[in-house]
């Protein structure tokens, strides 16, 4: 088989790849929704169910009798589901998954770096190599948001995994996510009292989100600014372009 086939082979290859790994994710979505309904309702029987002991009211007892044979029931499916979703081999097939996934784009990256000529700056080069990059920054990012603000970190998170959740519009509700989570960081390191201080603003004087901006700019090293005002104009740039659709 020629190469030129061999080169066509793994394009199919991975296209099929690509719809199986994107109908997996799609069913795992719609199961989320389902166990976040169930969840739900759980939680608002254990509500009614605890008003109604508050108030002493006391049911006619075969609907208590048939209330504890169904959640007898429920118990058992519920801790059956867990076991099965906790089992191992889930776990073991997603992380050969991805093992597989970054064996191929190491042997594309190679394919790419000895056949280009020198200086050619292949695009699709970049994004498999940002990829990774930017799952490994996502561990990190996480990790320092936690530490910061256990809340925060949790939104972080939220944003990430609306990112692969939804089927519908996937960008636009992780962007929001992430803009709130942007914004709690401003009030973190650019805190009311010295902005106010910084720009000489009085109690009456509305902060501004470039009052922030500009207090953060003069405490970091020269050196970081400008790559900290293009983080800063791309982010805007998306907000802008997400709010405009």
């Amino acid at each position: 088989m020629s190469n030129k086939n061999d080169i066509d082979v793994i394009i199919q290859n991975l296209e099929s790849s690509l719809d199986a790994t994107s109908e997996s994710k799609k069913q795992l979505s719609e199961y989320t929704i389902q166990l976040g309904k169930q969840e739900g309702q759980i939680e608002s029987a254990i509500g009614l169910w605890e008003e109604m002991k508050g108030q002493n009211v006391t049911p006619p007892q075969p609907i208590t009798a048939s209330g504890v044979a169904l959640t007898y029931i429920l118990q058992q499916l519920s801790q059956d589901l867990k076991t099965h979703v906790s089992n191992p081999s889930w776990a073991n097939q997603l992380q050969a998954l991805g093992t597989t996934t970054l064996t191929i784009n190491s042997v594309a990256a190679s394919g790419a770096s000895l056949s280009y000529p020198p200086g050619y700056r292949s695009q699709a080069l970049v994004q498999v190599n940002l990829i990774e990059e930017r799952y490994s920054q996502r561990s990190a990012i996480s990790q320092r948001l936690h530490t910061i603000d256990q809340s925060l970190g949790q939104e972080y998170d939220n944003a990430w995994q609306t990112l692969h959740q939804a089927t519908q519009d996937p960008t636009r509700s992780p962007m929001f996510l992430m803009r709130e989570v942007e914004r709690r960081l401003l009030d973190f390191f650019a805190p009311e009292i010295k902005v106010r201080k910084y720009h000489s603003l009085v109690p009456g004087d509305k902060i501004t989100g470039r009052h922030k901006i500009n207090y953060l700019k003069s405490i970091i090293k020269p050196s970081a600014q400008a790559a900290f005002l293009a983080q800063e104009q791309a982010l805007n740039d998306i907000y802008a372009l997400l709010s405009a659709n």
